[in-house]
């Protein structure tokens, strides 16, 4: 019996994994929501501008490809069709300093304040060893 795997590239609207969208947040924001519920248009419309408020004017003080980091992260987790929140969190990966958890909770709410706040927890293991 012989089968035959296709590795074309799926024909939906998604984005190619991992590929940094060559747009404009508002672009992004409007291509993404289209398939989501109002509430979850609402969370990531948030999200993306506490990303783009959190980013200084010229980049001074923030990696240069914050937005851009945030948003090749969030597609491809919306390209995973998970939920909204994560999603939410996807965006704000980036190293953005002023983004805190609690400033993310009191924007976005428990939900992506809790995810957000075990990205970070995973971010301070910097030392993984491996048993010989």
């Amino acid at each position: 019996m012989n089968q035959h795997i296709s590795h074309a590239a799926p024909t939906s609207a998604k984005s190619d994994l991992g590929a940094t969208p060559d747009v404009d947040p508002d672009s992004w924001l409007a291509r993404v929501t289209a398939s989501r519920t109002a509430s979850d248009a609402q969370l990531l419309g948030k999200a993306l501008s506490l990303l783009v408020s959190s980013v200084p004017a010229g980049g001074q003080g923030a990696r240069p490809d914050a937005i851009a980091h945030g948003l090749s992260i969030a597609q491809i987790l919306h390209d995973l069709e998970v939920d909204a929140a994560t999603v939410a969190v996807g965006l704000l990966t980036a190293e953005i300093k002023p983004t805190t958890v609690d400033g993310v909770k009191a924007l976005l709410g428990d939900p992506v304040a809790e995810l957000a706040a075990n990205v970070e927890r995973l971010r301070t293991i910097t030392d993984v060893h491996v048993a010989p």
